[in-house]
């Protein structure tokens, strides 16, 4: 229980481009990418940095990150699962 609790105060920004800010749990080690909603300009989603598993929080909603295989990418929300609210 004090895990848990724990660790929704845990997150930290690893870095951020114009688009995306880029987050890590530091007592889980779940990775969350988070659209800033700024528009000027397309920033790819860093899908190198994100693992199976991991969350997006784009402008479409949430999605949890399912790689079928390492090497393969899916486009952002096609194959990804809707995480339930």
């Amino acid at each position: 229980m004090f895990r848990w609790l724990k660790s929704i105060f845990c997150w930290h920004e690893v870095r951020a481009s114009q688009s995306w800010h880029y987050m890590e749990n530091s007592l889980t080690g779940q990775r969350k990418a988070i659209w800033s909603g700024v528009n000027g300009g397309y920033q790819p989603l860093d899908r190198r940095w994100l693992r199976t598993g991991d969350i997006i929080v784009g402008p479409y909603g949430r999605a949890l990150l399912d790689y079928k295989s390492e090497d393969v990418a899916p486009a952002y929300g096609a194959d990804a699962g809707g995480i339930p609210e």
